[in-house]
């Protein structure tokens, strides 16, 4: 439901955080490592991440499967010339580090090659493994694979149309770890109003470049909606 539980806050209440199985999907990674599954209903993420004393738990995210309206809603069709300025050109976040300068560099490539498709710019961001995992029920059982957000763009590039630009952040944490992981937790706003929500995505460095791996978000429910942002210039 997008409450956010703080270290202390999970401590005194470790039951309620159980779970029976781990995991469908786990990727290992020199200072990161990631468990992907389903429990019950709410898919989730286990971020851990390797200390001196050893690995320890840093992020925990459920998100809802999402249920698919009675009536379909239709598709928002995009106006091409909306201005894309956050997240395509620019974000509300200043990087410390050599490393999220270099991320902050490659996602703005990623957001731009989404909102004018280009599957061939996309392809190189993204891991292999890389996946997509939300609670909105335009997002097939709530995830997508790095094949099926290749050939969505694919499929744009050729009709000439636009992409869907990227949601406004109104705030962000970079964490790196290691020289060569890095976990960014960040709040958007639905352009096409809505409630707001939280992302965490991990990147890691391989073959001489930065690649986004995971990319999980979930809806704030308790949260009021915002109106639309499409004609905005954010």
């Amino acid at each position: 439901n997008g409450k956010t539980w703080t270290r202390a806050q999970v401590l005194q209440n470790i039951a309620n955080f159980k779970i029976e199985s781990e995991a469908d999907w786990t990727h290992a990674y020199p200072h990161v490592g990631v468990v992907l599954n389903i429990h019950h209903s709410p898919r989730f993420a286990h971020i851990w991440v390797k200390r001196p004393a050893g690995w320890r738990a840093f992020v925990y995210l459920d998100t809802p499967i999402p249920v698919s309206p009675a009536t379909p809603v239709p598709p928002t069709h995009y106006d091409p010339n909306a201005v894309c300025n956050n997240p395509c050109k620019t974000i509300p976040v200043t990087p410390t580090t050599a490393a999220d300068k270099a991320i902050i560099k490659t996602w703005l490539t990623a957001k731009v090659a989404e909102r004018h498709p280009d599957p061939d710019a996309w392809t190189l961001v993204a891991g292999d493994e890389f996946l997509i995992i939300n609670d909105l029920p335009r997002l097939k059982d709530g995830i997508a694979m790095k094949s099926e957000r290749i050939a969505q763009m694919a499929k744009a590039k050729l009709r000439g149309g636009i992409g869907v630009p990227g949601d406004p952040i109104t705030s962000m944490r970079m964490i790196d770890f290691g020289g060569d992981s890095s976990v960014f937790i960040s709040h958007h706003v639905p352009r096409d109003g809505g409630k707001p929500y939280y992302n965490v995505r991990v990147w890691v460095y391989r073959n001489g470049g930065w690649q986004i791996v995971i990319s999980q978000q979930t809806t704030i429910q308790d949260a009021p909606p915002v109106d639309a942002k499409i004609t905005l210039p954010m």
